[in-house]
């Protein structure tokens, strides 16, 4: 099954960094498609999160029925602020709805704490509730210590 990655923090916390170091896209304001050259395997990438640089859901829809309808796609990775009210953009709530309706089996890797500063720890519990959904994979990744622990994960 193809997989909908979230990685999940506030602002300046090391998202797009993340997305950029494992999936190879050129700036960490990436929106498009990555190919590995060598298995030939895609991935749909929003890099910079839709509540940072907003995104319209014909966008997201369009890079979400890619993943799922691409025969070399592995799926959509994409940076999410849990922030809960936005001025006409994307909620994290919306965009995981979106991606259920493309049966992209859902990850979400929260950044806790993040990587520039590691006071703004966010509340698990909180984002699992606001989810609302057993089957989304929910995880930590401590962002300050990411290249050397996290990365096996």
């Amino acid at each position: 099954m193809k997989k909908f990655i979230a990685v999940i923090g506030n602002a300046n916390s090391g998202k797009s960094t993340i997305i950029q170091s494992l999936t190879g896209c050129r700036t960490r304001t990436y929106r498009g498609r990555v190919t590995d050259p060598t298995s030939r395997k895609e991935i749909e990438v929003v890099a910079s999160s839709p509540q940072e640089k907003p995104m319209s859901r014909t966008e997201l829809k369009r890079m979400l029925k890619s993943a799922a309808s691409r025969s070399q796609s592995t799926g959509l990775i994409i940076a999410i602020q849990p922030k809960k009210k936005t001025n006409k953009r994307l909620i994290m709530e919306e965009i995981f709805s979106l991606a259920s309706r493309y049966r992209l089996s859902p990850y979400a890797f929260v950044l806790s704490p993040g990587y520039k500063d590691g006071s703004h720890a966010i509340d698990l519990t909180d984002i699992r509730t606001r989810l609302a959904s057993p089957r989304v994979y929910l995880q930590a990744i401590n962002g300050k210590r990411f290249s050397h622990i996290n990365a096996s994960i």
